[in-house]
């Protein structure tokens, strides 16, 4: 089953990428918030995805 951490993940990744992709890598603050956020979301989205553990079926 698809768990909503891995949407968490998947948004965390493209927060670092954005810069990159969208060319704003000049604008330095917006670059390194971008990159540290995205680090933090996609590395606590996956922390619960791994401990969270979906109920068995019966």
């Amino acid at each position: 089953m698809f768990h909503p951490a891995w949407i968490s993940i998947i948004l965390g990744l493209w927060l670092i990428a954005a810069p990159f992709v969208l060319n704003y890598v000049d604008v330095r603050n917006a670059m390194l918030n971008d990159v540290a956020v995205g680090l933090v979301v996609a590395l606590v989205a996956l922390w619960t995805g791994l401990v969270t553990r979906s109920p068995s079926p019966k």
